[in-house]
């Protein structure tokens, strides 16, 4: 095992969360927060410091460089078709962005998925026109305190374990295809399954990951 990377210009990346590495041996990767790390990470949304970022390792310069920063959580990130770009969560607020890295918008941004009504956690391509996205949790106690700062901020005193749990848990995963438009909407109101992370499409089953059951979750792709 070799380590290749535990800061950025001296500064410790705290909460390395997801990544994907380009035919070139790129590691591009999100650095969900500059202020807190795997162990608060409701700090983050109560302050909402916007301090994510996506970054890329270069493995023959041995350096990182900041491809996209100010965002809420950065999370799962993942390459589109023939790498012509790569899509990042931005939990905290919903959405995905876009960064194209060839072809004539080379070095464009765009939001590739808006407005959606869960937490965005980990995001998987499937190879063909199908990116599947994870949401582990509704959105409403997120908006419900968007507009009381000085609320987050007593809240934020009280303990971790007590504020994580007062999120709302969901069986949640939804697909996108190639337009950012959703294709599959996947929901079980009795949570068997919940706070769903990851989905990993192989073949014709999908694969979930949850961080707060103790198995992986299977189910047939639709």
């Amino acid at each position: 095992m070799t380590v290749v990377a535990t800061d950025i210009a001296g500064s410790p990346l705290k909460f390395v969360d997801d990544l994907d590495i380009d035919s070139r041996g790129g590691i591009w990767f999100s650095d969900a927060s500059q202020r807190f790390d795997y162990t608060e990470v409701a700090l983050d949304f109560f302050e909402g410091s916007r301090t994510g970022r996506l970054l890329r390792y270069d493995p023959g310069t041995d350096s990182i460089q900041v491809m996209i920063e100010g965002l809420f959580f950065a999370n799962g990130v993942t390459l589109g078709p023939n790498e012509d770009y790569v899509l990042v969560n931005e939990t905290g607020m919903g959405r995905v962005h876009r960064l194209w890295i060839s072809g004539d918008k080379a070095g464009q941004r765009d939001i590739f998925v808006d407005e959606l009504p869960g937490t965005p956690d980990n995001i998987r391509f499937d190879g063909v026109d199908t990116f599947w996205i994870a949401m582990p949790s509704l959105r409403a106690s997120i908006d419900l305190l968007a507009g009381l700062p000085r609320l987050r901020a007593l809240l934020s005193f009280l303990p971790v374990a007590l504020l994580e749990a007062a999120a709302q848990p969901a069986s949640f995963v939804v697909a996108v295809n190639l337009e950012g438009e959703v294709v599959h909407n996947l929901q079980d109101q009795n949570n068997p399954f919940h706070y769903i992370t990851g989905v990993t499409p192989c073949g014709d089953t999908l694969y979930l990951g949850s961080l707060q059951t103790v198995a992986i979750g299977a189910l047939p792709a639709p």
